[in-house]
């Protein structure tokens, strides 16, 4: 939305400031876009560096699952320190695999 204002701004005070021809007409409106253009301006910067509007917030959520042991067809480690595993898992819980 202050992008919006901030473009709006600089072109009616581009448009202001050279094609209307009465002078006092275009000095008063060209300065009130020029002060507009500089207020948003200032306003997206302290937007950026301050985050109106926004607040911290933590969500924890907990959520139980099955246990796995029983859905568990093949664990075997990767790598060389094993650390990280291949897991297979079958979508039923009982399972019929004949090796």
């Amino acid at each position: 939305m202050i992008f919006l204002l901030l473009t709006v701004s600089v072109l009616a005070f581009f448009l202001c400031w050279n094609l209307i021809p009465n002078q006092k007409v275009s000095n008063v409106t060209g300065v009130f876009f020029a002060i507009l253009s500089i207020l948003s301006v200032l306003a997206m910067m302290g937007n950026f560096k301050y985050h109106f509007g926004m607040e911290q917030q933590t969500i924890v959520t907990r959520t139980e699952i099955a246990p796995v042991k029983q859905m568990m067809i093949l664990k075997q480690p990767v790598g060389t320190d094993g650390s990280e595993q291949a897991v297979i898992y079958n979508k039923k819980a009982s399972h019929d695999v004949n090796p």
